[in-house]
């Protein structure tokens, strides 16, 4: 939903009707968001809706819950301003990463640029590639907060494949500064696959074409039954890679 705020005060005022949806907040200071989002009062009427749907299962419940799906990543490209059609949903980041690491033909281009302070599950899909020709390039951080940008553009060559980093590090929420690195991927050919899972819906005026990188992976903050949605987002070049093998 967009809403068009004209003042401070009409922004305070939406702010706190938004707030008095969700009553964890009102009886603690609550912390724990990227880990678990506080659970507003409309997902009761969601778990009961469940309850229905799982009461008297039928094999249409199926076709219904593709139709959810394939809404809910329309809403979620609207939410990124991303096209319709380009983000697709997950149970976690690993495995999404995954899809898109077997997108690739790493014989000819065998590299991957990444930091080491991605999250734990990144280095780890990157050295299940490996047996397919996977070669990783780790960029150290110099003050274990910050990810250096030029660090990580120099590393890029005609041999690089992709280039994986976060957008905020998981550990310190520290940005790096995409840009030099888009341009430089660009000038050899590599995409860019973008961990905005700390800051996507956060930092205000982002999207995925202002950084104009090759593919987002991300997750928004579940109410229902405490989960959350974990999704990414590809352009088409990423698409046609796909389609190739």
């Amino acid at each position: 939903m967009h809403v068009s705020v004209g003042s401070s005060s009409s922004s305070a005022r939406i702010a706190q009707e938004y707030r008095e949806r969700f009553p964890l907040p009102n009886r603690c200071v609550y912390l724990n968001s990227n880990t678990t989002g506080a659970v507003p009062q409309s997902a009761e009427r969601v778990l009961e809706h469940y309850w229905r749907t799982i009461e008297t299962w039928g094999d249409d419940i199926w076709r219904r819950w593709w139709v959810d799906l394939e809404q809910h990543t329309f809403e979620l490209a609207q939410l990124i301003g991303a096209p319709a059609g380009s983000v697709v949903c997950d149970t976690n980041l690993a495995t999404l990463f995954s899809r898109v690491m077997s997108c690739f033909d790493f014989r000819s281009r065998p590299r991957v640029v990444t930091s080491d302070l991605e999250f734990p599950s990144i280095p780890t899909v990157l050295r299940a590639f490996g047996r397919y020709g996977c070669a990783v390039t780790t960029v150290r951080s110099a003050d274990r907060v910050t990810i250096g940008s030029e660090q990580i553009a120099d590393a890029i060559d005609e041999r690089t494949q992709l280039v994986c980093v976060s957008h905020a590090t998981f550990g310190a929420g520290a940005l790096i500064d995409v840009a030099p690195i888009v341009r430089r991927a660009r000038e050899f050919g590599a995409l860019v696959l973008l961990d905005v899972y700390q800051s996507v819906g956060i930092l205000p005026s982002m999207s995925r074409h202002s950084m104009s990188t090759s593919c987002w992976a991300a997750r928004t903050s579940g109410c229902v039954g405490r989960t959350r949605a974990r999704f990414s987002m590809s352009d088409r070049r990423c698409c046609r890679i796909s389609n190739r093998r």
